[in-house]
């Protein structure tokens, strides 16, 4: 090998490592390249809706555009934190925070599909040109996420109805004390204590009734009066009351004793009917035809009751009724049927045992039997 040759194939060997030397450089080696790739992924995803699949996030722009907001609760969570009456009076004040917990915000986008925002993203939020909307019956507002206001005009239903069904509860506590019947006939009267609400915002005003005696309750149906704005909101609501007290605890608590009008005629029956067989039959005739019953005193915790014959709100004839009044008027028997069971003398003494058959058109089964002495009958 010449000295020229030589050198030549050392001159290429320089050039073929710088070669390589430069291409590493440009080209470095990375360690665990798909954990990176994986991480990096990671902070640019979020939740879906079906089933928790993640997708790649879409820019804020795209989430801002296209959010929309929908009730996350049951509406009696809802109904029951929602101020109406604010809302109407201050829609400036109504504010995103009054939703927290309430409702889900979410973004559907055409081509990343359906991102479902965290609480994290929550303070974001502005509830933009809030107003109630009346006539449909739902706050609507535009939403703005990191100021950037959404092209939707957004939602959210509210029906008035249960609104104020929330706003009326039912006064178990008195349902408990007191009897069907009487409060019943006078539901009118007895509204504002079957029911507790807001007395300085509201007033219900009675509009109908509904009874099931077997089931020992009632339906009353009222409009809502508003205080503050003086005005009927034209929302009526109706109430299902139960619990009542038994009429058949009523019933065994009276007691029955006889007048002095009852006295004189059985002094007059007894001048006649000696006879214990024939008394029993001519007595049963005057108790059911000549109305002795009416005539006779009925007590209940020291208080009497009055026992009248009143036109009947279902029957074009009238019908007999004993009632209270006062603290007793949720006391109402209409037509009562009586059957006399035994008539004897007990010394100058007249012992009846009276059984009331039927009252409030029900039958009593066995029925519930009273023992009326009649004194000084000889």
């Amino acid at each position: 090998m010449n000295k020229l040759h030589f050198i030549t194939l050392l001159f290429l060997a320089v050039c073929s490592c710088k070669k390589v030397e430069h291409h590493a450089q440009e080209h470095p080696i990375v360690e665990n390249e798909d954990a990176s790739h994986k991480e990096s992924s990671e902070n640019n995803k979020t939740e879906t809706e079906e089933g928790g699949n993640l997708a790649e996030r879409p820019s804020d722009l795209d989430l801002a555009l296209n959010a929309r907001i929908t009730w996350n609760v049951d509406p009696e969570v809802y109904l029951e934190k929602i101020n109406l009456e604010e809302l109407e009076q201050a829609p400036e004040s109504f504010d995103i925070e009054k939703l927290k917990g309430l409702v889900k915000i979410e973004a559907v986008t055409f081509d990343k599909g359906v991102f479902l925002f965290t609480d994290e993203d929550f303070p974001n939020f502005k509830l933009m040109n809030v107003k109630w909307n009346g006539a449909q019956q739902k706050i609507e507002f535009k939403l703005a996420y990191k100021n950037i206001t959404g092209r939707l005009l957004q939602s959210l239903p509210l029906k008035l109805t249960d609104y104020y069904a929330l706003r009326f509860k039912v006064n178990t506590s008195f349902i408990e004390t007191h009897y069907l019947h009487g409060v019943y006939r006078y539901a009118g009267s007895f509204l504002g204590q079957l029911l507790s609400f807001d007395t300085e915002k509201y007033l219900p005003e009675f509009y109908s009734k509904g009874i099931s005696v077997p089931n020992n309750t009632m339906t009353i149906t009222f409009s809502v009066h508003d205080k503050l704005s003086n005005r009927d909101l034209g929302i009526k609501v109706t109430k299902e009351l139960r619990g009542f007290k038994a009429q058949d605890e009523l019933l065994k608590s009276i007691t029955i004793g006889a007048t002095e009008a009852v006295h004189t005629q059985a002094v007059k029956v007894m001048e006649r009917y000696k006879n214990t067989s024939t008394l029993k039959n001519y007595l049963n005739n005057k108790i059911l035809n000549q109305k002795w019953m009416q005539q006779m005193e009925y007590i209940v915790d020291n208080h009497p009751l009055h026992y009248t014959e009143r036109q009947s709100d279902q029957y074009s004839h009238p019908v007999e009724i004993i009632e209270g009044e006062g603290p007793h008027l949720d006391i109402y028997l209409e037509n009562p049927i009586w059957r006399l069971e035994t008539a004897e003398l007990d010394g100058r003494n007249l012992k009846l045992k009276v059984r009331l058959r039927q009252v409030n058109h029900t039958d009593l089964r066995a029925g519930v039997f009273y023992d009326i002495v009649i004194p000084n009958v000889l």
